[in-house]
C-alpha cells in the first residue's frame, strides 16, 4: 500500500469542478480530493492521508464550462485544456508517475 498525504486536482482556465474517486473491490470508499470551485489562478494541495492498495481504483473527474464560441482541445499550452491530479505519497515508488497499462508500455515499464 502507499499512503497518500496530499492530492492537487488540476485543469486550465475552463475546469470548474475536478475530483478523484477512490474505489475498492468495485465500490467506492471515498474522495481524494474535490475542488467544486476550481479557479486555475488559485492551485493548491489538500493535505490529508488516505490509503491506497494495491488493486484499488482512482478516478479522475472534471468538469468544464466553455461560455465562449472557441473550440478547446487538450493539450499543454494554458488555452488548451486537461484534468490531472498531483498526489505525494510515500514509500518512494520507482516509477515516476502511475498510469494505466497503456501509459505504462509507452513509458518502457512492464
Amino acid at each position: 500500500p502507499i499512503v497518500v498525504f496530499a492530492s492537487r486536482v488540476h485543469a486550465h482556465e475552463i475546469g470548474k469542478t475536478l475530483w478523484l474517486d477512490q474505489y475498492r473491490n468495485g465500490k467506492k470508499i471515498g474522495e481524494l480530493n474535490r475542488d467544486d470551485y476550481y479557479d486555475f489562478e488559485v492551485q493548491r494541495f489538500r493535505k490529508g492521508s488516505w490509503e491506497v492498495l494495491s488493486g484499488d481504483e482512482l478516478e479522475l473527474h472534471c468538469h468544464y464550462d466553455n461560455d465562449t464560441l472557441n473550440t478547446v482541445v487538450g493539450g499543454p499550452a494554458s488555452t488548451d485544456e486537461m484534468c490531472l491530479n498531483f498526489m505525494l505519497y510515500y514509500p518512494r515508488s520507482p516509477y515516476e508517475f502511475c498510469g494505466g497499462p497503456i501509459e505504462f508500455q509507452q513509458a518502457g515499464l512492464h
